[in-house]
């Protein structure tokens, strides 16, 4: 089965409710592993080498400001593998991790603060197959189209998924 929404709801142009719906089918038909109401804070290396990468995503709830967060509410996942899917226009805001370890920070032309380590993830238009990427364990960032169709090719692929949303989109 496809995963177009025209192939899938039968409309070329969907309303927001039925694209809404058509994402939560996807969701729900593939099990997928979605964390929404979240906010990535960032993306760091710590695997001991490039053959055997690993890297730490942490999150937090969405709106939750930085000098009231706690511990018990930024969480920490870790995976092999990071893919950005999210972005205006296919474009990630992205930030730049200089050699002593810190973050440059930029803010993007949509006036967003882009996250530090995001070039350490894999933006979804640089995928070629799905299937082929190395590596069993991904973390995807982005809870609209891209990140689902990624997460859904993912998991048919036979690769461990979690997905991180700032919005549920579906909802």
């Amino acid at each position: 089965k496809g995963t177009s929404p025209a192939f899938s709801i039968h409309s070329e142009h969907p309303s927001g409710a039925e694209y809404a719906s058509y994402l939560e089918a996807i969701a729900s038909a593939n099990e997928l592993n979605v964390k929404t109401k979240t906010e990535v804070v960032s993306v760091r290396p710590i695997g001991k080498s490039p053959e055997h990468p690993l890297f730490s995503v942490e999150y937090r709830p969405a709106g939750a400001s930085s000098s009231t967060d706690s511990e018990s509410s930024t969480t920490t996942v870790t995976a092999r593998y990071v893919v950005w899917a999210a972005g205006e226009f296919q474009y990630p805001s992205m930030s730049k991790i200089n050699g002593d370890n810190t973050a440059e920070v930029k803010t993007a032309a949509n006036g967003k603060t882009e996250i530090p380590g995001s070039e350490l993830c894999m933006h979804n238009s640089e995928v070629r197959s799905w299937a082929e990427l190395p590596g069993d364990e991904f973390i995807v960032i982005g809870g609209y189209e891209s990140g689902v169709d990624a997460v859904g090719n993912l998991t048919k692929a036979g690769k461990k998924c979690q997905l991180l949303a700032s919005t549920p989109t579906w909802s």
